[in-house]
């Protein structure tokens, strides 16, 4: 079998639940590990035993690496990916990958042209629960859908020179508040048509929290919540004409209660590792020769990337 060598970028706490879903898939082998401090790398590559580690740019050029994920701070995104790409790497990504639709376009274009993946890190569209949560929509047990309700807010202890602050690639709905919208953007299957979006701001500058709702092309209306300074019941909601879906903790979630004519039953499914599902995915585009992940490509990045523009408008009005 074939193995695709993955080197990781940015020895923070994620790329620990990162390395860990990456060894349980055989197709794949976590080859290197590098950051902007040596010896982070090394403490992370002597704990997983992984072969190599370095700088972030020895890692890139090095050619018995296939492709990388990075897990750098949301301003790195952009340099550190061209830079992958322009190298002949496959490249996962922390979300946000980018913070202007002029990056994400220009990125994408040069990924197509070296015949490579660009793909988006989003873990919840991934999960086994998630495809479970999809069948039901679809089969219309719980009627026609017509809203949905995500929250992801947390009341966080970060410094304000943190990257989460760092005005314009921070902020509540770059950082989690992505989570539901992408979650929900996936479900329901059809393009945006209209945003409407409320922001408190923080002192640097980013929004601290903020409300999205969209309208889809379906008529479907969702409500997308993100924050850094405020503690949330953290969960997605579906409503549909005759009954709903609730998960809590999305991003990660094994269960969800299914409710249908007042009647609740507890609807399971595996989850061994959040990071486990996208990174099988991801491999296996390379693998097949994929032009882009059909789940999480341009077009879906695209979308997403429409509701930071008009959260970043409504806020410049302020």
């Amino acid at each position: 079998m074939k193995k695709i060598r993955i080197g990781v970028i940015g020895p923070g706490t994620i790329c620990h639940r990162f390395i860990k879903g990456a060894q349980m898939i055989p197709s794949c082998e976590v080859y290197a590990v590098a950051g902007r401090n040596k010896e982070r790398a090394e403490k992370v590559a002597l704990q997983y035993k992984i072969p190599y580690h370095g700088l972030i740019d020895d890692l890139i050029m090095d050619e018995h690496i296939d492709a990388v994920y990075v897990s750098t701070p949301n301003d790195t995104h952009y340099e550190i990916v061209k830079k992958c790409l322009l190298h002949g790497k496959h490249v996962l990504c922390e979300k946000p990958m980018f913070t202007t639709i002029e990056e994400l376009d220009e990125l994408y274009q040069l990924a197509y042209s070296k015949n490579l993946v660009l793909m988006e890190a989003m873990k919840a569209l991934f999960l086994p629960l998630t495809q479970k949560v999809k069948q039901v929509m679809e089969s219309g047990k719980i009627g026609d859908i017509l809203y949905m309700d995500g929250k992801y807010s947390y009341k966080s202890d970060l410094e304000m020179d943190h990257w989460a602050y760092h005005y314009p690639s921070g902020g509540g709905m770059r950082d989690v508040g992505v989570y539901p919208l992408g979650y929900f953007n996936y479900l329901v299957n059809s393009d945006i048509k209209e945003i409407v979006s409320m922001s408190r701001k923080a002192e640097t500058g980013v929004d601290a929290f903020t409300q999205a709702l969209v309208r889809y092309e379906n008529g479907v209306i969702s409500s997308n919540v993100g924050g850094l300074d405020l503690q949330t019941e953290n969960k997605a909601m579906i409503y549909g004409t005759k009954g709903t879906i609730e998960i809590v903790n999305f991003w990660k979630a094994s269960e969800a209660i299914v409710t249908v004519d007042g009647m609740k039953r507890v609807m399971k499914a595996e989850m061994v590792s959040d990071f486990k599902y996208e990174t099988e995915h991801f491999v296996n585009c390379i693998l097949n020769g994929a032009k882009e992940s059909d789940v999480i490509g341009y077009h879906e990045c695209l979308e997403i990337m429409k509701v930071y523009k008009a959260k970043d408008d409504a806020m410049n009005k302020e």
